[in-house]
């Protein structure tokens, strides 16, 4: 067996992909997110929760980025997401001005990965943010 087989043999018996999820609560500077093709929020981790005014990361699925952030940096969130997912590749390390809840910017490192289904098609994307 290839070590791909092994590992999607193990990472697939696993009850939930929310145990992965709670690791990076561990991690209060890492926001990690993960959103449907429609950019809606799917997973997020406590720091990203927080970040965006929630206390339950729960309260932030469901909502894109245009219900957190000023339109035009929204709009900037959404195309590099569409670019991740129709180019079927990784963006990695790229430097963002992001706001929180309270209208206070912050540079973020961010790298977003796309995110397959079973069948191979591109479901959504991943991604990771830490302070510059």
């Amino acid at each position: 067996m290839t070590a791909n087989a092994m590992q999607e043999e193990f990472l697939g018996g696993l009850e939930s992909a929310g145990q992965i999820l709670s690791l990076f609560n561990w991690l209060p500077e890492a926001h990690l997110y993960m959103k449907d093709r429609e950019g809606r929020f799917m997973a997020v981790n406590l720091a990203s929760a927080r970040r965006n005014g929630f206390e339950d990361p729960a309260d932030l699925i469901g909502k894109t980025d245009f219900d957190l952030h000023p339109p035009q940096m929204a709009a900037a969130y959404v195309e590099e997401d569409r670019k991740v997912m129709e180019g079927k590749r990784e963006i990695p390390e790229q430097i963002w001005l992001v706001y929180d809840y309270l209208g206070l910017q912050r540079w973020f490192v961010s790298t977003k990965i796309p995110l397959f289904g079973k069948k191979g098609e591109v479901v959504g994307i991943a991604g990771i943010m830490r302070p510059l």
